[in-house]
């Protein structure tokens, strides 16, 4: 678990403010409860009809996970990450830092595409130490 830190400055997502910038947030111990978990394919297979469901917000991230599953295009570098399991809010693919096929921006295309159900679970989450690297 990452150690709790009481303020941090992360960027300020423009899809919730229409600016981009930074702001101060204050976390709260029940922020770090849970650490982001890294999905297995097998995990991944069973998240595809909620993907489904949220179809219109999620098609981008059902493709993906749907070309990984069968096989097509296993996305390499990356890694599908969820808040909780199975009953996620948020559904993230980002680059493996650590991974020989990363490559950093801005000579990649690697970058991090995110699901969320609701504003509030992706506000929630982009608080927390160990949503990115």
């Amino acid at each position: 678990m990452a150690p709790l830190r009481l303020k941090t400055t992360v960027p300020h997502p423009p899809c919730l403010t229409g600016t981009m910038g930074l702001m101060m947030v204050t976390l709260r111990v029940e922020d770090f409860k849970y650490a982001m978990i890294i999905t297995t394919d097998e995990q991944l297979k069973d998240l595809l009809p909620s993907l489904t469901q949220h179809h219109s917000k999620s098609w981008q991230l059902e493709a993906m996970v749907r070309n990984r599953v069968n096989g097509r295009w296993r996305w390499p570098g990356t890694e599908f990450v969820v808040d909780k399991f199975p009953d996620y809010s948020v559904l993230m693919c980002r680059p493996v830092k650590d991974s020989p096929e990363y490559i950093p921006w801005p000579h990649a295309t690697n970058t991090v595409t995110i699901f969320a159900k609701t504003p509030e679970a992706l506000d929630a989450v982009i608080r927390r130490d160990d949503c990115l690297d």
